[in-house]
């Protein structure tokens, strides 16, 4: 008697926007070791960051620019056998508009809500969740401040898990200290001032270097840079003036003693990183296992990363000076963050 054999489940995970792609692999390999067939659906000119999930996961671009494009991948989800979709920014128009168009009840919606409060504020936030009934969450201070709402699910995903590079060649000073920011240079993300006091401060140690781990030729960039060279402040610092390869990238990475995500009361939208949105710098924190230097309001019950806690510039160096040790912090689970992950964006 011939046995037919059960095929692998179908899942597609979508991002429309240039955004959030440190998030993708881990996604799709808690899929690929969860027996699934992962497929990642995104816009044609991100397809280059994603070379590194190419050995286990299906890639098909799109350009998102494109009139007709929303409607092109959701024939492709009609007709490819998915029952489960996971959108890796579960907002914004493109979403929006996606979640509009007609599905059959077998596909099963969830999705990476990066901002929870817009479940209260945002009436298209409201209409995607007529669809989406499954969000997924960043931090765990997010999960616990989640909306309450009728037939609204909600899991704490934790998507620390990268790629490892092999062709790293840094050189690092023995008895230097690294601290790291990550990211472009924006001041609507990051009090960069903060920086420019803490550097010029007479008892600043000699031995520390701050790294600004991101192209400084964008944003502003230019304008913190030019600071930095009329305060003489140039060589304090570490910044690039060019895209830093994912290689490089996770080379300092590894190597820094900590991170700074420069979220201050003064900086737009911080009340929101305790409740709401969790900064890619906390996620890094996790994925590399590096302690964080982080203002005295993040010192919450809820707050659970690794870190260092201050309200000046002059208390963050002497807790450097002294050797504080950081609060400690749970180290990722795979095989857990694999099986929550797996359960919840199937049975959404």
């Amino acid at each position: 008697m011939r046995t037919t054999r059960k095929q692998k489940a179908k899942v597609a995970l979508i991002e429309f926007y240039p955004f959030h792609s440190e998030l993708i692999y881990s996604q799709l390999l808690f899929l690929y070791k969860s027996n699934c067939t992962p497929i990642l659906i995104c816009n044609k000119q991100n397809a280059i960051n994603y070379e590194t999930i190419k050995n286990f996961a299906t890639i098909k671009t799109y350009d998102m620019q494109k009139p007709g494009s929303l409607l092109r991948i959701w024939y492709f989800l009609l007709n490819s056998k998915i029952n489960n979709v996971v959108f890796n920014t579960a907002q914004g128009p493109s979403v929006l508009k996606f979640s509009l168009l007609p599905f059959p009840k077998r596909i099963k919606f969830s999705g990476i809500l990066h901002n929870t409060n817009k479940l209260n504020s945002s009436f298209g936030q409201r209409i995607i969740t007529r669809r989406v009934k499954s969000y997924l969450v960043l931090a765990s201070y997010m999960k616990a401040y989640f909306p309450q709402k009728n037939k609204i699910s909600s899991i704490h995903v934790n998507c620390a898990y990268v790629p490892s590079f092999n062709n790293c060649e840094l050189i690092k000073p023995e008895k230097e200290v690294w601290i790291g920011v990550p990211g472009s240079i924006e001041y609507k993300r990051r009090d960069y001032d903060f920086l420019l006091e803490l550097a010029s401060d007479p008892s600043f140690p000699e031995n520390i270097k701050i790294i600004l781990l991101g192209n400084a030729s964008k944003h502003e960039g230019p304008s913190f840079i030019k600071k930095l060279t009329e305060q003489g402040l140039e060589q304090k610092f570490i910044v690039f003036n060019n895209f830093v390869p994912d290689s490089q990238f996770q080379c300092y990475m590894k190597s820094f003693d900590f991170l700074l995500p420069l979220i201050h009361p003064t900086t737009p939208s911080a009340d929101a990183y305790l409740k709401y949105k969790a900064s890619g710098t906390f996620i890094q924190s996790s994925t590399y296992s590096k302690p964080m230097l982080c203002h005295k309001m993040f010192n919450t019950n809820l707050f659970d990363y690794s870190a260092l806690f201050y309200s000046t510039s002059a208390e963050l160096i002497n807790s450097l000076k002294s050797n504080r040790k950081p609060s400690k912090s749970q180290a990722p689970v795979f095989e857990q963050d694999r099986s929550n992950y797996y359960s919840f964006v199937t049975h959404p």
